[in-house]
């Protein structure tokens, strides 16, 4: 399983470059079968192999996912799942340098 928060340029720690996730995805589908969230369960439910298998998630709803890691996920045909904190829905996560990272509005979680 491969968890990130924010693609992009910003100070935060949890935060991965544009040109990095763009890396790891163009890997990782060359390299394995990518399955969601629930064909992880499924697999897991039935006690299937997951050699070979990667699952990507998303923490927190970070506006970022929609503007920067989809365009990326779907240039290599690669599908994610993104858990989104609901109570936060349309804020923004405050770095401790100061810089906001947005979170999804409400539109943007259900587009």
């Amino acid at each position: 399983m491969l968890v990130f928060h924010s693609i992009g340029d910003n100070p935060a720690a949890f935060t991965v470059s544009s040109a990095t996730f763009e890396r790891y995805i163009a890997h990782v589908a060359h390299h394995y079968k990518v399955i969601t969230p629930s064909q992880l369960v499924q697999r897991l439910a039935h006690g299937d192999s997951l050699a070979g298998y990667v699952c990507i998630t998303f923490d927190d709803g970070y506006a970022d996912n929609l503007s920067l890691a989809l365009p990326l996920l779907e240039k290599y045909n690669v599908r994610a799942g993104v858990f989104v904190i609901t109570s936060r829905i349309g804020s923004s996560y405050i770095h401790s340098s100061g810089v906001q990272i947005p979170l999804m509005t409400a539109d943007q979680v259900r587009e």
